[in-house]
């Protein structure tokens, strides 16, 4: 995790310094009805557009919803909210891989489960994310894993893993905290 530069600007968080297009917008959303939902920025994907929406996030399979457009990442997250899944949308284009078996597994054959899977990375790929594993939703599930370092997204927020507790978005710096796809660049620093 980082720092990254931006600014509130009526109640809305604006990306500044954001020339390499790589900062998007992440929120981790309670599937327990709890109703909470952390924010925060993530980096490290290369998304340029669109928004990914996934119930597989260790240890507690909340939703992961990163994504440059709030309005999509709505938008996903609504295609997987009640059965569990993958979503995928970059404008008119929506697509998802339901996992209906606790938003873990699927009901249908593992070659029907590989054909939907490749679709979703195809399209993640026309978005603009590059992830250096081979599969940008695993990496992406362990953004909201608050046991290894340094910095997770939570439904609570931000949390320290070497303080042990959840930390403020805001950091003194006037930039917001972001988190990277990456657990080798995943260390608390400053930009």
């Amino acid at each position: 995790m980082r720092c990254f530069p931006g600014s509130l600007e009526g109640g809305r968080i604006v990306l500044n310094g954001n020339e390499d297009n790589d900062a998007a917008f992440a929120a981790v959303v309670s599937r327990y009805g709890t109703g909470k939902v952390g924010n925060g920025i993530l980096t490290g994907t290369g998304i340029k557009r669109g928004a990914i929406a996934m119930s597989i996030a260790h240890d507690a399979h909340n939703f992961i919803v990163p994504g440059r457009d709030e309005n999509e990442m709505f938008r996903a997250l609504s295609l997987i909210s009640k059965c569990g899944g993958i979503a995928v949308v970059d404008g008119t284009l929506e697509q998802r891989l339901e996992l209906p078996i606790a938003g873990l597994m699927s009901r249908e054959p593992a070659k029907t489960v590989a054909v939907e899977l490749e679709g979703l990375h195809h399209l993640t790929e026309k978005m603009g994310v590059r992830i250096r594993l081979k599969s940008p939703f695993i990496t992406l599930s362990f953004i909201a894993l608050p046991m290894i370092p340094a910095l997770k997204l939570t439904p609570e927020g931000y949390f320290d893993v070497l303080k042990g507790r959840v930390v403020s978005a805001f950091s003194e710096d006037n930039g917001f905290w972001q988190g990277n796809a990456f657990p080798e660049d995943n260390e608390l620093s400053h930009r």
